[in-house]
């Protein structure tokens, strides 16, 4: 079954898919919602592997909202915006969101519904300039956002604006927010003095040097982290390998060890971080061939674990 796209202003059958799974990954087209359903996942509509499945919950919004947004977040998932609304001043938005974006500015929404639930607005062609003004004093006065995320919330709504003008209902139309005529400085949090864009840019004569040895680290020193690296995943490997049941005899070779290092007067291969010594179980493990579990039987022995303290070596 494809999705059949509905007349303008129109809302789907509460069976339809909410995107069309010939668009979904292959291998996720399970996941495809419809549109009646209390959670849209859109995991199908990525390929990256690391991508969470973050379910846009219906249950988020005001009962008197919920059918209103839940077409408006259709309209944001199937059509793109069009480029005159994207190059916008102070609009700063894409055609198309990514999956998570989308979930971000559907979340933002149900936080800006129920809002003006608190405030007794019950439809979205009756909020005014001015209530949203109001808003993006809550996100900062209220709220405390920080600026980034306050910048996001306005965006969201910009873009239902937009949305609305050209998909929803009148009903359903946000009016213009003042921010999109006049910029978003005057709406949002002052700039943090921990922000990135307030930070005093690093001088070329600092940065220079910097590059230079970083490059020089790189160059000199990549072969023996890459071949420490091999030896950590080495001694790793043995070490997962020898778990499970002891087997007679399993700290031999470790005692034979610590003694050789005892006799020759050597220091025992420890962690030390400030004043306190403990034991590297996956070196010793991987390089003597015994059990982790043993190796720390056999470094809490009295004789050991005070040779330990007295000469402890990297």
């Amino acid at each position: 079954m494809t999705l059949a796209l509905n007349p303008r202003f129109a809302a789907p059958a509460t069976d339809a898919f909410v995107f069309d799974p010939d668009q979904a990954v292959e291998s996720r087209r399970d996941f495809v919602p419809r549109y009646g359903d209390d959670g849209w996942s859109l995991l199908a509509l990525t390929q990256n592997p690391s991508q969470t499945d973050d379910i846009i919950r219906w249950r988020w919004f005001p009962e008197v909202f919920r059918e209103p947004f839940r077409y408006a977040s259709w309209t944001l998932i199937n059509y793109p915006l069009p480029d005159r609304d994207v190059a916008l001043r102070g609009v700063a938005m894409r055609s198309r969101l990514s999956v998570g974006r989308i979930t971000r500015t559907v979340s933002d929404w149900a936080m800006f519904a129920q809002w003006l639930d608190d405030r007794g607005i019950k439809r979205l062609s009756l909020v005014t300039a001015g209530d949203l003004s109001d808003y993006s004093h809550h996100l900062d006065k209220v709220r405390r956002l920080v600026r980034n995320t306050a910048t996001s919330h306005l965006i969201a709504l910009s873009r239902l604006h937009y949305y609305g003008r050209l998909y929803l209902p009148d009903t359903d139309r946000l009016v213009a927010p003042p921010w999109v005529a006049e910029g978003m400085d005057d709406y949002l949090p002052a700039a943090s003095p921990l922000g990135e864009n307030v930070t005093e840019p690093i001088a070329p004569a600092t940065m220079g040097p910097l590059l230079v040895w970083a490059l020089r680290f790189v160059e000199e020193y990549a072969a023996d982290i890459l071949a420490a690296f091999e030896e950590h995943r080495r001694l790793v490997e043995i070490a997962e390998g020898l778990k499970g049941p002891f087997r007679k005899g399993s700290g031999l070779r470790l005692v034979t060890y610590l003694e050789q290092l005892e006799a020759e007067g050597r220091p025992v291969p420890a962690l030390v971080r400030d004043t306190k010594i403990s034991t590297p179980g996956v070196f010793l493990a991987g390089l003597t061939g015994t059990p982790i579990v043993k190796v720390h039987q056999v470094m809490n022995y009295p004789r050991w674990k005070a040779y330990k303290v007295q000469n402890p070596g990297r």
